[in-house]
Order: C-alpha cells, then structure tokens, then sequence
C-alpha cells in the first residue's frame, strides 16, 4: 500500500501505526503543499536563493526512494529543509510567510523524534 501512496488508518482512534508510514505518506502530502507554495513566490522572487535551496530540499525528500531512505533518514531531511525555511521566515512579510505549510512538518518531525 505505500508504494501507491495509500496507507493503514486504524478507524478506531484515526492514527497512523508507524513512524515508516508516517514518514513515507504524510510528509510528502505537506512537501506537496509546501512546493505549491514555494512555486508561487518563486513567480515574485525567481531569483531568490533561499526559497530556490528550499524547494530543492523538498523535491529531494519527495524524490527518495521508499525502499532505500529509513524514517530516521527522512526526519532529518524535513529538520534541514525546517532550517533552511526560517532564513526566509525571518526576513519575510507576514502575506509571503511559509508558516502555513512548515507547522505541520514542524509537528511531524516532533512526534517523530518522540517515537524513535
């Protein structure tokens, strides 16, 4: 079922069992979101590096194998575009801020870390 994107929920409590699936499913719906996002300020800014080393980041968690990159790998992929996404939050306005998109990965890596 991961490989096609589609995962167990336990109808009981609306959780998702592993720290795999969490990593291989979830993130990438919130990457998806966050390179939407990235995309349309990068039509404002297209030349703005940090927003390019951003998106770059994200497409390469999206683009790791599910096969080969453990949970543990993925985390630290989401904490080092998570860190590469507040040099942008610092220096933007609020209406081209990323905060919408980087709370739920913010949350992810958390209950991850707390898991492993």
């Amino acid at each position: 079922l991961i490989c096609l994107g589609l995962y167990d929920v336990n109808v009981a409590n609306n959780d998702i069992p592993s720290l795999a699936r969490d990593a291989e499913v979830y993130p990438r719906l919130q990457l998806s979101a966050l390179l939407i996002r990235l995309r349309d300020l990068l039509l404002q800014w297209p030349a703005n590096s940090t927003l390019e080393r951003v998106a770059r980041i994200a497409d390469a968690i999206l683009r790791s194998d599910a096969f080969t990159t453990t949970p543990t790998q993925i985390l630290n992929g989401v904490e080092i575009l998570l860190n590469r996404a507040q040099d942008w939050q610092e220096h933007c306005a609020r209406e081209f801020s990323l905060e919408d998109q980087l709370a739920p990965l913010r949350t992810f890596v958390t209950s991850g870390r707390k898991r492993e």
